[in-house]
């Protein structure tokens, strides 16, 4: 049975802080075939509040096969209307918004008229979007008509109440607000990503893409955690000035790649130059609420002695080596750009990260007050891939939470987090955990954090899917109920099939619940007896499926399922290659792989929109080279065999 988000919010969860509800209103829409109300736009709408129309024109009749018209409030008839966005009718409701966040949103009631408007256009199609799934039960699951659910409903009368919706954090992100101008894709996942409420853009903004965005009821900032490269063409910068980059082992040069390099950040000329791309990079997208000032991946930051005195001589440990930790030296140039940047802009800000050399926080510097910074739970230290940031005894978590707190104290803009969520360590190992990630923004909410990335891509859903939907869902209210999410969305897309799905995602659940606590990846949470369960669940899911678009669905987390029965037999071969140090098992570790990835490719080019994950070129590669490296240890490390003389 199809969940609202009302029995969602019954079954444990709370509406976010200062949502309100009165008195239940029925609202007549559609009887057979006819629509008994028209939908009301302001005489001047913005893109979003026409977007918003034009969503909800197409999914009421979609829902009840009657037209729908969209008329300015200037061509009102005596019919009943939904008004969308800033219209008369609205004024009232508008000023109770004049405080709020904008993604603010209100679904009310007015005599027999019902007013959707938020604290901005982008709030009014939130609304819009809370009325089609909140009210008519309708779904989007993941990008794309394969996982869209459109109830049909020849006769709609509605029992509303007013209510208020508040977003539980300022910020959310899930890596897939690409251009649509990408392609279809791109597109699909645009569309999905404001249906939940995401509000920020991914990538570095052109010039332009503000209007591209517009319909969408534009994003408050843009993120892109490397960023130097982006903001610049390095190459022509460093044919002009080679004494901007970091000098690395005695030379000033270019990274490997462009998301590689630095450049040296405690040179004058350097500091004004980044602030002047910055600040007209604020010029381009007024609507932006911050920028990201991120170094380059990797471990090449300046060695200059300028850059050195900077350094406050703590190290931070990668495989085994130590390196300096940078959070002085890192945050003194982001300060001083954000100084730079605010003389231009004084109410924006920028983000930064906390990440590798700059995870551990400053000893003598703090951020500006336009300056934000983005913690990131990051391998080697301070990740676990499989439980929850809360749980006790985890070593890794406990740096995490250690380092988020100190973070915070000093942060007056406030602290956001970065969760590695779809690629288990880089091998696309299938990772649905929604009670994790649930509970991880649970309690980042509860300690201050004001924005969250969950990292993703348009390319990684799967059986990634319930994830990211949960990671969303989470993002706008904290307190959602994890099972209840679970069995709305297995009732959602698999119908017939729903409590066999639930009791697969549950059992997948109990897996990483007794999981090692790792920072290398998912391994360990699949246990031969958890894939068996899994496997056995999702055997009957299928048993039980009579319609052809859940027999689909199905089908291709079948594939990703396959994949992770065959990339965990791949692994446990690896492992026992290390142990019995046989060269010859690892051989056979590393065919298993090959035939792992070869049959999801042929699942996923069968069905592309469905199976939806597209792999990176030989994604079991990290597994495979972490164990052919401790195999060849162990077998250097092998004591020489004893003389003959020694023998006898």
């Amino acid at each position: 049975m199809l969940m609202t988000c009302t029995a969602l919010l019954a079954q444990g969860a709370e509406r976010p802080a200062g949502a309100s509800a009165s008195g239940q209103v029925n609202i007549q829409i559609a009887r057979d075939g006819t629509a008994l109300l028209d939908l009301v736009l302001p005489d001047r709408p913005v893109p979003a509040e026409q977007f918003a129309a034009d969503e909800l024109r197409t999914y009421l009749q979609r829902i009840s096969g009657a037209r729908f018209v969209v008329v300015p409030e200037d061509r009102v008839t005596d019919r009943p209307c939904i008004h969308i966005g800033r219209t008369a009718l609205a004024k009232s409701v508008l000023a109770e918004l004049d405080s709020e966040d904008v993604d603010t949103f209100v679904v009310r009631p007015i005599g027999r008229d019902l007013v959707l408007v938020g604290a901005s256009g982008r709030g009014t199609l939130y609304a819009a979007y809370d009325l089609l799934e909140e009210d008519l039960g309708c779904r989007w699951l993941a990008p794309g008509e394969a996982w869209e659910e459109v109830p049909s409903r020849p006769r709609i009368t509605l029992s509303i109440a007013a209510r208020t919706e508040r977003p539980g954090l300022k910020y959310r992100y899930e890596r897939m607000t690409c251009l649509p101008t990408a392609g279809l894709r791109e597109k699909d996942c645009l569309t999905w990503a404001v249906r939940q409420r995401i509000n920020i853009a991914f990538d570095w903004p052109a010039a332009g893409s503000g209007d591209l965005f517009a319909p969408y009821g534009g994003f408050r900032g843009v993120m892109r955690p490397h960023s130097l490269c982006l903001m610049t063409d390095f190459n022509e910068l460093y044919r002009e000035h080679p004494d901007w980059f970091a000098r690395v082992k005695g030379q000033r040069r270019l990274g490997s790649t462009p998301t590689h390099t630095n450049l040296c950040t405690s040179n004058p000329d350097v500091i004004v130059f980044v602030t002047g791309l910055l600040a007209s990079a604020f010029d381009e997208q007024p609507q932006a609420e911050f920028l990201a000032l991120g170094p380059g991946d990797g471990l090449d930051f300046c060695e200059c002695e300028r850059c050195r005195a900077l350094d406050t001589g703590g190290v931070w440990d990668y495989g085994g080596n130590a390196h300096p930790a940078l959070a002085d030296r890192w945050l003194t140039f982001v300060n001083a750009v954000a100084d730079g940047v605010a003389v231009r802009h004084p109410t924006r800000k920028l983000y930064t990260l906390a990440y590798h050399h700059t995870f551990a926080p400053p000893v003598q510097v703090k951020p500006r007050p336009n300056v934000m910074v983005m913690v990131v739970n990051s391998r080697p230290e301070g990740v676990c891939f499989v439980h929850k940031v809360e749980t006790p005894g985890c070593p890794n978590n406990a740096l995490f939470r250690r380092n988020l707190s100190a973070w915070s104290s000093i942060a007056p803009a406030g602290v956001l987090a970065y969760q590695y969520m779809p690629h288990s360590t880089f091998c696309n190992m299938p990772l649905p955990a929604p009670h994790k990630f649930i509970a991880d923004i649970r309690w980042l909410s509860q300690a201050g954090c004001v924005g969250y990335e969950g990292q993703s891509s348009c390319r990684v859903f799967g059986l990634f899917g319930i994830t990211l939907y949960a990671v969303a869902k989470a993002m706008w209210d904290p307190g959602i109920n994890p099972d209840a999410l679970i069995e709305d969305y297995c009732d959602s897309a698999f119908h017939e099939s729903s409590e066999a799905m639930q009791s697969f995602f549950l059992a997948l659940a109990e897996g990483q619940r007794r999981a090692d606590h790792t920072s290398t990846g998912v391994w360990t949470s699949f246990t031969p007896e958890v894939l068996s369960a899994a496997r056995r669940y999702m055997d009957k899911a299928r048993g039980d499926a009579r319609g052809e678009k859940v027999k689909r669905r199905l089908r291709a987390l079948d594939a990703h399922l396959k994949y992770a029965e065959e990339g965990y037999g791949a692994y446990g071969l690896a492992q026992q290659a290390v142990r019995k140090r046989d060269p010859q098992l690892l051989d056979l570790a590393e065919k298993r792989a090959r035939e792992a990835e070869a049959g999801f490719m042929a699942a996923r080019q069968a069905d592309p929109e469905c199976v939806d994950l597209e792999l990176p070129p030989k994604p079991l590669d990290r597994m495979l080279t972490e164990a052919r490296g401790a195999l060849n240890k162990a077998v250097r490390s092998r004591p020489a065999p004893a003389s003959a003389e020694h023998r006898q």
